[in-house]
């Protein structure tokens, strides 16, 4: 009778679990519009959720620690009305939907667009990690979202 109940509430907390994480992104990219190393770059982000995302939803991403995220500033959303505040802690950008604006429907691009990222110095493969949310329920998650990072043209000097 011990094992059985411990069973059945092991069940449970693997169905409480997975009631967190019910959706999937799809189709995830990241590109810097100015690949270069020492650059500020405008990103553009991508994705596709396989539910719907809230008026109330948000985006988290994660960039690696060799990105200058200080001076970050959202540069807008094509098709992602109604507008998002932007929050910069550390690697960390959250991006949170106003609440104005339509829900946007499941299996739809949206298009995210960061302005002032400071690449790395080096150049090299990089990737950012994205997770959507509605509250605190993850709608997907995907990490490492992979670019690249170019050298630095001849002659070009850094941003500073």
């Amino acid at each position: 009778m011990k094992y059985f109940r411990k069973a059945l509430l092991s069940g449970f907390w693997l169905i409480g679990l997975a009631g967190l994480v019910l959706g999937e992104v799809n189709s995830a990219k990241v590109q810097p519009l100015s690949p270069q190393a020492g650059k500020a770059s405008v990103y553009e982000v991508r994705f596709q959720l396989t539910e719907a995302f809230p008026k109330t939803g948000s985006v988290t991403l994660e960039f690696p620690k060799d990105f200058d995220l200080s001076q970050l500033i959202l540069a807008g959303s094509p098709n992602v009305k109604g507008g998002f505040k932007v929050f910069v802690k550390g690697q960390k950008v959250r991006l949170q939907r106003s609440g104005l604006g339509e829900v946007v429907p499941p299996k739809t691009e949206m298009i995210i667009r960061l302005a002032n990222v400071k690449n790395p110095k080096t150049p090299g493969p990089f990737s950012v990690s994205l997770r959507a949310f509605s509250n605190k329920r993850i709608l997907g998650e995907v990490n490492g979202v992979s670019f690249s990072i170019l050298p630095r043209k001849r002659g070009e000097r850094s941003v500073q």
